[in-house]
């Protein structure tokens, strides 16, 4: 059973303070110590779809689908890189040590970082997540087919977890020491080994549309609607509420920042206690 923890730290010096409490969306009060604010924000030049992890950056697929754009954390200089297709409806992006990764409505793309030649790399299938399993090989949540596949380096697709273990299977993230975290039907937090095994389950009181996991091994859940955060560790969940958001579609956890993708035109950080 999940427990839900009140604040165990204090957060004085990160967190706004000083009016009255606020009820999000599951009706559970948030304090206003509770409430973190943006430390920084950036503007983008264009749209942007989607947004990942890349080592110490942030990647981002723009919303034509023709570019890539990469942001080390510590600056605000881009670096772009071109698609040699452009993808239609782009919804979202990855990285590996070797490989980018590209998804829209139907198509999961790859493309080595060293040709960077986009190549289609599994067809007929709804990404909804997508985790790094070693160089070259991913975790595939397909919410076509209520599974997540191991896509191999050479090609070959195979079950991981079944549509019994996993219903409505969302985004990906990769705790530590091969272990990963799924979300699934939107508040049903799976932890699972590099073999399949569920090992932990943690039901959250509401909804999350996205996930991040930082190099601590925490679970950070943002919900579009409410701007809501969940930060899930060992002994249960705390709730924080983002301030300064318009339209989050999408989150990166650094080492010490929450990257937030707002509306597809700025990326606004947060110091994370």
């Amino acid at each position: 059973m999940a427990l839900r923890l009140t604040f165990l730290l204090p957060l004085a010096a990160l967190l706004a303070s000083g009016c009255r409490a606020t009820a999000p969306a599951a009706g559970i009060p948030v304090a206003d110590d509770m409430v973190l604010l943006p430390v920084d924000s950036a503007g983008l030049d264009g749209p942007v779809a989607a947004v990942c992890r890349d080592g110490g950056a942030l990647l981002m697929l723009e919303a034509s689908g023709t570019r890539l754009l990469r942001r080390q954390f510590d600056t605000t200089r881009v670096e772009t890189i071109p698609l040699t297709r452009r993808v239609t409806a782009p919804r979202g992006v990855h990285a590996d040590r070797f490989y980018f990764y590209v998804y829209d409505e139907a198509v999961l793309y790859r493309m080595s970082k060293q040709d960077l030649e986009l190549r289609a790399w599994l067809n007929n299938v709804r990404v909804t997540g997508l985790a790094s399993y070693a160089p070259g090989e991913a975790l595939v949540a397909d919410a076509e087919r209520n599974r997540v596949w191991l896509k191999t380096l050479f090609g070959e697709s195979r079950e991981f977890l079944d549509a019994v273990t996993v219903t409505r299977p969302g985004p990906i993230g990769t705790t530590s020491e091969g272990v990963f975290c799924l979300l699934a039907a939107g508040r049903r937090l799976l932890w699972f080994n590099r073999a399949g095994i569920v090992t932990r389950t943690v039901v959250l009181d509401r909804d999350g549309d996205y996930l991040a996991v930082d190099d601590a091994g925490r679970v950070f859940v943002l919900g579009r609607a409410s701007h809501d955060l969940l930060v899930v560790t060992g002994r249960g969940y705390e709730r924080l509420r983002l301030g300064g958001l318009s339209d989050p579609v999408g989150a990166v956890a650094g080492p010490d920042r929450l990257f937030v993708l707002d509306g597809g035109s700025r990326i606004v950080s947060f110091q994370l206690p």
